[in-house]
Parts: structure tokens; sequence; C-alpha cells
């Protein structure tokens, strides 16, 4: 067995920030959240919030919902948006529309 990458950071330009973000579930409630870095890979800042239902696309869709709510409080001009939801990512792309995410995004 081959051991596996570890992902690598690319550098953003000075003005950018890199905003992963992702969703956990839980028993009854789910746990979204959003990282923020800067152009040196520094933490600049995280938004966490719970949610009180269960449903993973629904979550993916409202962590991307924070990161973006969030961006704009902080008025970050140009951002990228990581997530593990390539759904979520086509649909915030206007690439693909789910009707049950179309609030979130």
């Amino acid at each position: 067995m081959s051991p596996m990458a570890s992902p690598a950071w690319n550098p953003l330009h000075e003005d950018w920030v890199k905003i992963n973000c992702d969703a956990k579930a839980g028993k009854d409630s789910m746990c979204i959240a959003a990282l923020a870095r800067d152009h040196s890979g520094i933490v600049v800042w995280a938004a966490v919030t719970k949610l009180n239902f269960r449903g993973p696309l629904i979550g993916e869709a409202a962590a991307c919902h924070l990161t973006l709510d969030s961006a704009r409080l902080k008025n970050h001009n140009y951002i990228l948006v990581e997530s593990d939801s390539e759904l979520v990512i086509k649909a915030l792309k206007g690439l693909q529309s789910i009707w049950n995410i179309d609030n979130y995004v």
C-alpha cells in the first residue's frame, strides 16, 4: 500500500483569503464550521454554529452559507471557498440546481 500525499498549501495572492468549510452530523444535530487562512497560511478567523437538524447535503450547504456570510461581514473582497461537497460547489457556481439547498446557496 503506497502512502497518501498530504495536501499541500498553495499560496494565495496577498489580498485573498481561503476558507475551508465543513459539516459534521451528530445524533440529533449538526455542527458547521468555516476556517479562513490568509496568503501565508495563517488562520485569520473561524466560525462555528450548531444546527438543530441532521442532513448531510443541507449541512454542507449551510456551512458554505456560513462561510460566505462570515466573509461578507469581515469585508473580504477576494475569497476562495473549499468544501468536500462537489454538489454544493457546483450549485454555488451556478452549474447545478438542487431544490433543497437553493435557499443556502
